[in-house]
């Protein structure tokens, strides 16, 4: 059945708890996981893998001196909040193995995008439950989301770096990054491979400096001409009645007529 992590009242001599810790790491696998207590762990990875949905209840603390992975095959249902003390949260509900996920460093220093291509590279675009959060503080580390073709949802989100995998979903996220709560927010963000408009925070695009995606221009090319005919129309006839425009006109209408009618150019130019 769901594994349930939870505070348990003091039993006889056993000191009531309030959750689960450990001197190195964490690793959890179950048909389900309903993290409604405290972990913590150090030197080593939290990783839990539930072939079910995944449901953090209540005010939970996660802390660990490593990375926080969890992935799920199922939907991850967050509610009450949740305070996240680590370099990395990575959320996943694609089914796959937390291990496969672990990025590459414990500290928060590495290129964020590089990170999120890694985890994206694996899980691609897989089809994969819904993640939603009702609040979220991670004040210095990183959240890389990957929810295949589901959707991600959230107020209240609170973090220091943001990174979403793109996967044929969608995300609908508000909050801070960096302390930023303003819809430039999402500029700090990290989309793979590319921003989408499917994928927002505070309304703009994620990883997207323009708020919005815009298409590419695609120049258009001109056709190639490859018979032609070329006509040449025959000026008409001079009237030479008609009104002078111009002393040009009038010198050459006086020149055609010394030519036809000398004896009418007389009378009529100077």
């Amino acid at each position: 059945t769901a594994l349930t992590v939870g505070r348990l009242p003091a039993i006889g001599d056993a000191a009531a708890q309030s959750g689960l810790s450990a001197g190195n790491g964490v690793t959890l696998h179950s048909p389900g996981l309903n993290i409604a207590a405290n972990i913590a762990s150090g030197g080593d990875n939290t990783m839990a893998t539930s072939s079910g949905p995944i449901a953090v209840n209540g005010l939970v603390t996660l802390s660990s001196s490593r990375n926080i992975v969890l992935s799920s095959a199922g939907d991850f249902i967050q509610t009450g909040s949740l305070l996240v003390n680590g370099p990395d949260l990575v959320v996943g509900t694609t089914g796959l193995d937390a291990s496969k996920l672990v990025p590459n460093t414990g500290t928060n220093t590495f290129t964020l995008g590089n990170q999120v291509g890694a985890i994206g590279g694996i899980m691609g675009s897989f089809s994969g439950g819904m993640v939603s959060f009702t609040a979220l503080s991670l004040p210095t580390g990183t959240l890389i989301l990957s929810a295949g073709t589901g959707a991600i949802t959230g107020a209240s989100v609170n973090v220091n770096q943001l990174g979403v995998v793109i996967g044929g979903g969608r995300a609908d996220l508000t909050g801070s990054i960096s302390g930023n709560a303003t819809t430039t927010a999402a500029e700090l963000g990290t989309a793979f491979p590319m921003p989408s408009n499917d994928y927002r925070f505070n309304t703009c695009a994620i990883g997207s400096v323009s708020c919005l995606v815009l298409p590419a221009l695609t120049p258009i090319q001109p056709q190639l001409i490859t018979n032609f005919e070329v006509t040449v129309t025959q000026p008409a006839a001079d009237d030479l009645d008609a009104p002078l425009t111009n002393i040009f006109d009038e010198n050459r209408l006086c020149d055609e007529l010394y030519r036809t009618s000398p004896d009418l150019a007389q009378k009529v130019c100077q």
